[in-house]
């Protein structure tokens, strides 16, 4: 039996989610099967690479069908104009997002992503997720970029290779420049380490801003097992496409792209 789900909610809303973790449970089950067997049929390399890119998408998606079936949970797009997604669209992308819920966030952008044509993406994630379970190895082959929790000499350039490998065959980069989850509706500033060394292998990559916003935000959200306060929520999610950063003016053009955010965040429920 799981540990009890913390933080606020009401017992529908515990009964709700507990049944999406039953649920989800399967689904996670089934996924882990498909991808040993994408692991076990495919060979190292970029197609293999690309793959398990997209394997994590469509179940990534599949898990978040459960959690909005059983939450009553909403996802509220806002994209830019079909021309600006048909720019980037097959394309070779910078990804940035904030970071706000452990069940958003992984669930959600792989799919989006996958929507906007943008379906081989690596990922910069904490080495934790490297032993993640039933996830860890297809994570461990999908050309993430480890980095370690509080931060360490070698993230910058675990950045760097996984940036340059993901240049050269043609796949999108993405990384959430806060480094850790923010109070939900808030921003944590952002470190600008990781996004330069990005910006540094990858200078003609379009950038790709995902906003995470709340019609009103949650209490809760520290682990997976948090997710009983999303009953009945609505996830806003903004999207902003932009032309290739500079890597001299990267630090500049992070922050005030962080400030454009907080704007986002401040009129997200109107």
């Amino acid at each position: 039996m799981p540990p009890p789900v913390r933080k606020e909610g009401s017992m529908e809303a515990h009964v709700r989610f507990y049944a999406a973790l039953a649920v989800g449970s399967v689904v996670w089950a089934l996924s882990v099967l498909h991808g040993r067997i994408i692991l076990l049929g495919t060979d190292p390399g970029p197609f293999r690479r690309a793959r398990l890119s997209r394997w994590r998408a469509s179940w990534a998606t599949a898990l978040l069908r459960v959690l909005r079936s059983f939450m009553r949970l909403k996802v509220a797009y806002r994209l830019p104009s079909s021309h600006a997604l048909g720019l980037v669209r097959d394309g070779r992308c910078l990804i940035i997002s904030n970071h706000q819920h452990s069940l958003i966030e992984p669930f959600v952008l792989p799919g989006l992503l996958e929507a906007m044509g943008l379906g081989n993406v690596r990922w910069v994630a904490k080495e934790e997720m490297r032993r993640a379970w039933g996830w860890g190895p297809m994570f461990d082959a999908s050309g993430f970029a480890w980095v370690r929790r509080g931060g360490h000499a070698s993230d910058i350039r675990a950045v760097e290779a996984a940036a340059a490998a993901a240049a050269g065959e043609g796949a999108s980069f993405a990384l959430f420049p806060e480094g850790t989850r923010a109070p939900l509706g808030q921003l944590v500033r952002p470190k600008a380490g990781g996004f330069l060394a990005a910006v540094r292998n990858m200078p003609e990559a379009p950038i790709v801003s995902v906003t995470f916003g709340w019609d009103v935000p949650p209490q809760g959200g520290n682990t997976m097992l948090d997710g009983a306060p999303l009953l009945g929520r609505t996830v806003i999610v903004t999207v902003g496409i932009g032309d290739p950063v500079r890597e001299e003016s990267a630090k500049s053009w992070l922050k005030a792209e962080w400030e454009r955010k907080r704007d986002i965040l401040s009129t997200g429920a109107s």
